[in-house]
């Protein structure tokens, strides 16, 4: 047996619980929240995910942040961009800010809630509540944009800029706490 496998065996059995009952003398009971055996397997995924999805929808934003600011180029513009910020939203930033949103809940630490971990997660949910909210605006300033409506196409993508005050704030606050706490473990 070569010390990589033997490396990975001590890991296994310090970390599955159910093993480590048996050798460890000192520890009388172990156990995992939830269940299971190991008890940073499902959080690190979950974290990994996390991760993923939000370095996703953060690109998303961007993207359609830039084709937004081509939107007053003429009227056929302004009706292409309410098309595809339509478009992006419902294959792109919506699945993406679902997962965020599913593996952030997830990933929520009771015992932690406080200070800077708190204003991560208020951040977090106002962004992902300015989504949702965001979504309204975005499909009616679409069907407007299919009635030949300039006047709505207007104001809906006024509400999107409103909105997006409070949301895109708000994202880039989180990403910053979960930065900062990464580093402070």
């Amino acid at each position: 047996m070569n010390s990589t496998a033997r490396a990975a065996d001590a890991l296994e059995a310090f970390q599955n619980h159910c093993v480590r009952k048996q050798w460890d003398t000192r520890l009388s009971q172990a156990g995992v929240e939830g269940g299971g055996t190991h008890p940073y397997r499902v959080r690190s995924r979950s974290l990994s995910l996390n991760l993923f999805a939000v370095a996703f929808w953060l690109g998303v934003v961007a993207v359609e942040y830039l084709i937004e600011r081509s939107r007053a180029q003429s009227r056929s513009q302004g009706f292409t961009v309410a098309r595809l910020h339509r478009k992006i939203d419902l294959f792109f930033e919506m699945p993406a800010f679902s997962v965020v949103l599913v593996t952030g809940i997830l990933l929520i630490e009771p015992s932690r809630f406080d200070g800077i971990y708190a204003v991560k997660v208020f951040a977090g949910g106002i962004a992902v509540i300015g989504n949702l909210l965001c979504l309204v605006p975005v499909l009616k300033r679409r069907a407007a944009a299919e009635n030949d409506d300039l006047s709505d196409v207007i104001r809906q993508s006024r509400l999107i800029d409103i909105i997006s005050l409070a949301a895109i704030p708000a994202g880039l606050l989180t990403l910053a706490c979960g930065v900062y706490l990464m580093l402070q473990r």
